[in-house]
């Protein structure tokens, strides 16, 4: 294995993500050289080997690799050296969009549900083009884990995990308690998955979603949690009257952005001035939070007043109306 190819699989290249500069570049159709170009063009983020953090170009440049080792398409390679080596019956890469039966599409919620548009899934070979249900998920991380995909000493520098970092090569582990687990997560614009298990035990957690209006890793921390006996709770759920008298619009002084606050149903949600709506998960009946946007809004029904508390500070707000 060459040092290049290495550093893309511990996350150590420093290559910067093409696709946080335009999400045109995953929705827009464009040719393998194009993309090449897109990627060099863009400044890494830190020199190889420096540190460790994922990056979509760097994957994408693995997809590339696969095709150029194998002399099949990513989708090809896949099929012969693991979808019929291991029987996954529902799983399929970088096909076009919309062209099965069962393909779940994408939504998101922007004060109410609507569709996103797609990932144009030949554009992110290697990266997010797969398509799969649990079931096959599961089945392939225990092939993995059992030995039936990879040799024991490519699995071994898979799972390296060098002191505190999450990243081996191609997988993350995920402390729980006094347990180690071993898999992925990822997310797109819509749809977000996880798949994780426990070498130890052979507990397996797989996750699929094709929409999402609060925090995956909530979601799969209640399921560890409700697997191995944890103490666990279920986010709360309010009733429509007690957002009402929360409703209106906010202004500060401390900040310039005004917050437009409504409601869908029982979900708050909140909207910045010139920015996309959200919702957001109730911690109890007066403080709520979008981990994903880093926001708590914590409201005083009595004074009419919320703060908003983001990056680690606190802003005022007062209810106008």
């Amino acid at each position: 294995m060459s040092l290049k190819t290495k550093t893309l699989l511990t996350y150590t290249s420093g290559l910067s993500d093409h696709v946080n500069e335009n999400i045109e570049w995953i929705t827009e159709p464009h040719t393998k050289a194009e993309l090449l170009d897109k990627i060099a063009q863009v400044k890494p983020h830190f020199e190889p080997g420096a540190k460790q953090q994922y990056s979509n170009g760097g994957f994408l440049l693995l997809g590339y690799i696969v095709e150029k080792i194998t002399n099949k398409t990513y989708q090809a390679a896949l099929k012969q050296r693991i979808i019929n080596k291991i029987g996954l019956k529902n799983t399929i890469a970088a096909t076009r969009n919309n062209s099965l039966s069962l393909e779940a599409g994408p939504y998101s919620f922007q004060g109410s549900w609507g569709p996103v548009k797609e990932i144009y899934f030949p554009n992110v070979v290697g990266v997010g083009d797969i398509l799969s249900t649990p079931q096959d998920l599961s089945i392939f991380i225990n092939s993995l884990v059992s030995g039936k995909l990879v040799s024991s000493n490519s699995y071994s520098h898979m799972k390296a995990f060098k002191g505190n970092n999450i990243f081996g090569m191609g997988l993350l582990k995920s402390p729980f308690y006094e347990k180690t687990l071993i898999g992925h997560n990822g997310g797109t614009y819509g749809s977000y998955s996880v798949l994780y298990t426990n070498p130890e035990d052979g507990a397996t957690f797989a996750i699929t979603t094709n929409s999402m209006n609060f925090g995956l890793n909530d979601l799969f921390l209640v399921l560890l949690k409700a697997y191995y006996n944890k103490p666990y709770q279920i986010p709360l759920q309010l009733k429509e009257e007690d957002l009402d008298e929360l409703l209106g619009n906010y202004e500060s002084k401390e900040k310039p952005l005004k917050i437009l606050i409504t409601k869908s149903g029982s979900v708050l949600v909140a909207q910045a001035t010139g920015q996309p709506a959200f919702s957001l998960d109730a911690v109890n009946k007066d403080n709520f939070k979008r981990e994903q946007y880093d926001v708590e809004l914590r409201f005083n029904r009595a004074k009419g007043e919320m703060i908003l508390v983001q990056d680690g500070k606190n802003y005022k707000y007062v209810l106008v109306r």
